[in-house]
């Protein structure tokens, strides 16, 4: 049975993933949701939650405006894409706004690092089951095995993330996947 933990910003759309956890419990998944799932064990509520995110086979981001805002869930999918080894799967739930209110579209919303990752369309409600048998099927897929590192030591405390720079030479490296050139 897969197992996953659901990370979402309270302030997008609670009670959506409430109905997401218990779509996904009926289907037979191993859900943590926090509403349900909180220990109370005397650890801090950071230690909590990375003890639960390691210990599941997956992160589902319900992505929409308030993910770039919400610190407990960068610090969600970070941890589970970068220390943990733990599949991120990201939904897309809401578009966002920009500060003039033009539409900002729910998959520029996506973490710049998880953009490359397929993302199932949750923002029309009417197809809503359509989606949900999709992420269904996709999350019991095997997930491929991650290599052990080996002599790689851990980011040092003063590490400062340039996410400007990386998609700058990712999108260096991968020109030729985004936008073919015949020569």
């Amino acid at each position: 049975m897969t197992s996953m933990f659901l990370s979402y910003a309270r302030d997008d759309d609670e009670a959506f993933v409430g109905r997401l956890h218990a779509d996904l419990t009926n289907a037979g998944f191993d859900v943590w949701f926090d509403r349900v799932s909180m220990p109370s064990r005397q650890l801090t509520f950071h230690q909590e939650i990375r003890d639960a995110i390691a210990a599941h086979d997956r992160l589902l981001l319900v992505v929409g405006p308030g993910v770039l805002a919400s610190d407990y869930v960068a610090q969600e999918w970070r941890f589970a894409y970068f220390e943990a080894g733990t599949c991120v799967n990201p939904i897309v739930r809401l578009n966002g706004r920009a500060a003039d209110g033009a539409v900002i579209d729910g998959y520029e919303l996506i973490p710049e690092d998880l953009k490359t990752l397929h993302a199932e369309d949750f923002r029309d409600d009417a197809h809503y089951d359509q989606h949900l048998a999709n992420l269904i099927r996709q999350l019991s897929e095997a997930i491929p095995p991650v290599g052990k590192l080996v002599a790689v030591p851990e980011l040092p405390p003063f590490f400062i993330a340039q996410p400007d720079r990386i998609k700058a030479l990712r999108d260096l490296l991968l020109v030729d996947l985004q936008k073919p050139v015949v020569g």
